[in-house]
């Protein structure tokens, strides 16, 4: 056979709606992309830094804040002993790219900061529905989904 399964349930996927938020983008970071790179346990990471899902972006339709950006950035910084490049490409509000670069580069310059504490999120229905499809469909490629 020409088939190969090598690779498969690597690629993880979780769809958001138009207009998602902060509490939608970190309940997939918290629930679903966390477990799945901590189980992973890359030898480093390297971070596609786009910021059209930033508040203000006229085409990504998301309005996620430079907070959101840099808790996500905080978090990765405990992966692979703190080997993270960011690489900034995209985004298409100046103001928007200014402050979530910013944060995110405040966040890389922080001292090293233990685990923030579970946060309370409100992510909308179909973020929820989402989250729990991808964990279902993907707990069998990676455990901790499965819990």
């Amino acid at each position: 056979s020409t088939q190969s399964t090598w690779g498969k349930g690597y690629t993880v996927n979780v769809p958001l709606e138009p207009e998602a938020e902060d509490d939608d983008v970190m309940a997939v970071f918290e629930q679903v992309v966390a477990p799945v790179a901590e189980a992973f346990k890359p030898d480093f990471v390297l971070v596609s830094a786009g910021f059209d899902a930033a508040d203000g972006d006229p085409l990504g339709g998301m309005h996620y804040t430079p907070e959101a950006f840099a808790s996500m950035t905080r978090w990765l910084r405990r992966l692979a002993g703190g080997k993270l490049v960011l690489a900034l490409e995209g985004g298409y509000h100046l103001p928007a790219i200014q402050a979530c670069s910013e944060a995110c580069m405040r966040a890389l310059l922080e001292p090293p900061q233990p685990p923030e504490s579970p946060v309370q999120r409100n992510p909308c229905p179909g973020t929820v529905a989402a989250i729990k499809e991808v964990r279902r469909l993907h707990s069998s490629f990676w455990p901790a989904l499965g819990t």
